[in-house]
Formats: structure tokens, sequence, C-alpha cells
């Protein structure tokens, strides 16, 4: 199966956004041009290479497993240029694999034995909070953080399947790391919905003889699977800064240093 053709300034690339103009405290936001995130690149056509080659990547940071890269498709299609960096993180969050291959299988009790009666929902917010504590994720969102961090390797472009769930959490820990208030960050983790229709894939999944309505809380992002990733570190962090320090080496001085390359001033 191949996703349906999304909507955006791409022909078949889904979920494409920046963070810049994020607010970050104050009346400071986030500069524009330095941060993108998206869904996969496995299907880009030869016209959105080309789009893609025009924002000026020095990097792309991939978060998907191979398995999953066989899954979207192959090899991401991408502009020669930018340093291509795999940073896998197991896609927890989402169930990636699991998804594919009980939609794959078209077994409908399947299905629903697996994902029904709120098992979707208490994944989606275990998925989050398991990429916030889990050492082994820490380390890889904390070397993404370094490449964030590095003025030479800006602007970069992050992404994993559909660019929601664990590009999503590593946005939220680049705002985290700028100051960008929660709701801000719950906002623009649920601009997945807008950018990545649900009601869309479904249809796309009912033409093929799959009823994939109870996967709608995986299809989609809630403000709630990022409240509980924020809500486990509050309980085990005295702040969000001390987190950022322990688990992700991201200590005051590079947070300050980061604030200064990628914040407008305040005025």
């Amino acid at each position: 199966m191949t996703d349906p053709t999304p909507a955006g300034p791409f022909e078949q690339v889904l979920n494409f956004r920046e963070m810049g103009g994020l607010p970050a405290g104050g009346r400071a936001t986030i500069r524009h041009g330095l941060l993108y995130r998206s869904g996969h690149w496995s299907q880009a056509t030869a016209a959105d290479v080309d789009a893609l080659a025009a924002y000026g990547l020095a990097s792309i940071v991939d978060f998907r497993t191979e398995i999953d890269r066989r899954g979207d498709g192959g090899p991401n299609r991408i502009p020669t240029g930018p340093e291509y960096l795999e940073f896998e993180v197991i896609d927890s969050s989402g169930r990636g694999h699991e998804i594919r291959s009980v939609l794959m299988s078209g077994d409908q009790a399947a299905i629903e034995e697996r994902f029904g009666n709120g098992q979707a929902e208490a994944f989606a917010s275990e998925g989050v909070i398991e990429m916030a504590l889990d050492e082994e994720k820490q380390r890889v969102f904390a070397r993404f953080l370094d490449v964030v961090a590095d003025s030479a390797r800006r602007p970069v472009l992050f992404h994993c399947s559909a660019g929601k769930d664990r590009a999503g959490w590593a946005a939220t820990l680049v705002g985290l790391a700028l100051g960008v208030p929660d709701d801000a960050l719950i906002e623009h983790y649920e601009a997945s919905n807008i950018h990545r229709p649900v009601e869309q894939r479904l249809a796309y999944y009912a033409e093929r003889g799959v009823d994939a309505s109870v996967l709608r809380p995986f299809l989609r992002v809630d403000g709630s699977y990022q409240r509980a990733g924020l809500a486990a570190i509050d309980e085990r962090w005295p702040s969000r800064e001390a987190y950022l320090a322990d688990a992700l080496d991201f200590g005051p001085d590079r947070i300050e240093k980061l604030r200064a390359d990628l914040l407008t001033p305040a005025t």
C-alpha cells in the first residue's frame, strides 16, 4: 500500500512544515527558515526533490528504522548536498510496524483485537512516554539536538514515516530547549491533523476493504499524547531544563547558545 497523495507544498510528501514563528517566551519567536519537519521522502517525485533543494538544507535527519524505510517504499529521494543522518528510533509511539502488518493482512478481527477497546489511545500515550524516558531513545534524540545546535548543520529537516510521532517528539524537545510554551508546542504538534488528513486515510483503506477506524488514534495526533510525555518528565525531574541536561546532555550553556542562535530578539 502507498499513502494517499497529501495536500501541501509537495506532490508526494506529507506533513511538511517549519518551526519558525513559534513563540518562545516574551516577544521572542523561533527564526524562520532553519527548522523543518515532515513525513518520509521515499515516494518523493522529481519535482519534490527539486522543490526541497530550494530550501538550502544543510542536513536531513531520518528517525526511521530500515524496516520503516522498506515499508515506506525504499530509500529517501532527496537532493544531493545536505548531510543525510540516519538516527533510528523504533516507532513505539505509533506502533508503525504492527499497524502495517495488520493492515496489510486485511484481517478485520485482528485489527479490532489488537487496537480496539481503547488500546490504540493507550499505546499512543505510552509511546511518547517511552520516547521521553527510554535511555536508548534519549541518546538518539541527544544526537539530534547536537545537529540542531550546530550552525554548520542548519537549516535542518527532520522526519520519520508520518512526520507526527518521532518527528513530533523531536520538535517538542527543540521547543523545550528554546522555551516554547506548552500550549504552543501542543498546537504545533496537533497541526499534523491538518497536514495529514485522517479521514482521507481512512477512506483510502476503506476502498481496499479495510475498516481502519479503530486506528484513528494512531492515524491522528492528540495533545494528550504529548502532555503524557511532558508529565512523565515533570514527575522525574525538577524542571524541563534539568531533564534536558541530565537525559539529553543539553545543559544551560547550550540552551543559552541555542536561544541566541535560533530566536528573534524580543522587542
